[in-house]
């Protein structure tokens, strides 16, 4: 199994590997987080994708021609509110 792990800031980063499931393979791409209490240990986080190997060199050329091109428009999305934690206060 091929596994890497891209550092996009202290606390986050992003493992890419290969895996295999029934005989198909696979790329997937999962966000990683640490927190301050346990500096140094790589938590998964909910966002991430697996895509067929089949369809990754598609998807990188539009990838690469959607990040290189000058006139790409970024879709703004608003972050949802966090949530209130609840108990006493």
């Amino acid at each position: 199994m091929t596994k890497k792990r891209f550092k996009a800031s202290d606390t986050v980063a992003f493992n890419v590997e290969a895996v295999e499931v029934n005989g198909e393979h696979f790329i997937s791409i999962r966000k990683m987080y640490q927190t301050k209490g346990e500096p140094g240990v790589w938590k998964p986080g909910y966002q991430g994708i697996t895509i067929p190997i089949k369809g990754m060199t598609k998807i990188g050329d539009y990838a690469a021609m959607i990040a290189t091109d000058p006139d790409t428009e970024f879709l703004h999305i608003e972050p949802k509110p966090k949530a209130e934690k609840k108990g006493k206060k």
